[in-house]
């Protein structure tokens, strides 16, 4: 076997590495070399030398050997070489200017940027599928879906248990309770609550939406602060439901006290749908402020 000889070599303008040998060598170890002449051109890994600073031992990924001629060429040198190069480059153009960022290094700073400005209408949200489920004390950050005939049970007291609590500024389109079907699904509201956003959209409203319990002799609140799409809303105990946001209030069947509770709507809201009761004669308060109104009848049952 010859002696192995070093081969002076350097990256062309298209990122390989290309080495001089003489013309008798025919063999390589570590690159793939076709001889013509002079000069002998790699072909097989592309060399990126701003990538490679450090030196390390490489191994070519492929070796095509045509004769028993030996060379080998000294991939950390050439490697530390054209990295000095480059700054050196650099360095004259502007010793200020770094080099360019790569592309797939801008597309991650990018995602990561995307990622964080997202709002709250892009966090996941819990999903509920043709079962009940429990919403302890830390209430839902970022809203609930259900689909079937699922119930939601939000509670118990006496902690508040909170809905879309990343919503707090009302600023998100999305809903904090929704229902993949009209008239299917059930929020049954155990204790005081705040809901951040709609319950159900016009389209597509909940069966049914239970608040106002009484808890140990005390009427539990809930506050709507956005609009609530159901086909009926219940005041279950003693407590009052307040519809707080300045838009429309879909019951198509109706808002049913049934026991001697409170509905309030606040300046500006509406509400469509009859108010009865079942909990007998002289139950039940309806509070109408500045500028709300209710289309349905009062007391009829």
């Amino acid at each position: 076997m010859s002696t192995p000889v070093m081969l002076p070599s350097e990256m062309n303008g298209n990122g390989r590495l290309v080495s001089r040998a003489p013309p008798d060598v025919t063999e390589c170890v570590g690159f793939r070399i076709e001889i013509s002449g002079p000069r002998a051109k790699t072909q097989g890994s592309v060399m990126q030398p701003i990538r490679n600073t450090l030196a390390r031992n490489m191994r070519a990924w492929s070796i095509d050997c045509v004769s028993k001629r030996l060379a080998v060429i000294d991939l950390n040198s050439e490697i530390s070489r054209e990295n000095r190069g480059v700054r050196s480059r650099t360095s004259r153009a502007d010793p200020k200017k770094s080099p360019p960022m790569s592309p797939t290094l801008f597309l991650l700073c990018f995602v990561a940027a995307l990622a964080s400005w997202s709002p709250a209408s892009f966090a996941q949200r819990q999903t509920i599928t043709a079962t009940t489920a429990q919403l302890g004390s830390t209430g839902s950050a970022n809203g609930v879906d259900m689909t079937g005939a699922a119930t939601l049970d939000v509670g118990p007291a006496p902690l508040p248990t909170d809905i879309f609590t990343t919503n707090t500024s009302l600023t998100s389109p999305a809903p904090a309770v929704t229902t993949g079907a009209a008239s299917f699904g059930n929020v049954v509201f155990l204790g005081n609550s705040n809901v951040y956003g709609a319950i159900g959209t016009s389209g597509n409203f909940l069966l049914g939406v239970y608040g106002g319990a009484t808890v140990a002799g005390v009427g539990q609140v809930v506050n709507f602060y956005g609009p609530v799409s159901t086909t009926t809303t219940y005041v279950s105990g003693t407590g009052t439901l307040n519809f707080l946001s300045p838009s429309t209030n879909l019951s198509s069947g109706g808002l049913i006290f049934q026991g001697d509770g409170t509905i309030s709507l606040a300046p500006g809201t509406g509400v469509i749908g009859a108010i009865t009761t079942t909990a007998g004669d002289n139950t039940g308060t309806l509070v109408l402020d500045n500028a709300s109104t209710l289309n349905g009848a009062v007391g009829a049952g």
